[in-house]
């Protein structure tokens, strides 16, 4: 995006204190297990009144890649959830492609898509990386073109 921009990790930071300090927000979570980062549902559901109008975009990160309907389907139940606690979706929401290293998974999160793995997807687990930072910077020169080029952070 060309912009100095803050990231902010959502396990390190209060609501109220980061919603005090900046003018304008891109939200992402990654999906996982669980789905959507309950951390990043409770900031949304917090700041749901002041974000109407400083929530620039929403993007989840996520190994489906939308190929089939049931995909598809997934991926816009995840975008669903993302967006539950706002009154409106923002204009601007992608899907992101992620990545699974399995040496940096902890012993419980391997032995849960172990079990994944075989039972659902009839395969063994393993890497891959469905990353493609066009995507990522497409979508910054979306937010660009939509919201101007003057925004204070991202979060």
């Amino acid at each position: 995006m060309n912009q100095n921009i803050d990231l902010l990790d959502i396990e390190h930071i209060t609501c109220s204190d980061t919603l005090d300090s900046y003018d304008s927000f891109i939200v992402g979570s990654g999906i996982w297990i669980s789905g959507v980062h309950p951390k990043i549902l409770e900031f949304l559901q917090a700041g749901r009144k002041k974000l109407a109008d400083r929530l620039l975009a929403t993007f989840i990160v996520c190994g489906t890649e939308g190929r089939s309907g049931m995909e598809r389907e997934l991926i816009d139940s995840y975008l669903s959830r993302l967006h539950s606690p706002l009154k409106e979706v923002p204009p601007l929401s992608k899907v992101l492609g992620g990545r699974l290293v399995v040496e940096k998974l902890s012993e419980q999160d391997r032995k849960a898509l172990e079990m994944f793995y075989t039972t659902y997807l009839n395969s063994q687990l393993h890497s891959w990386d469905r990353t493609d930072p066009l995507k990522a910077e497409l979508l910054g020169k979306d937010i660009m073109h939509l919201h101007g080029n003057t925004f204070n952070a991202v979060s």
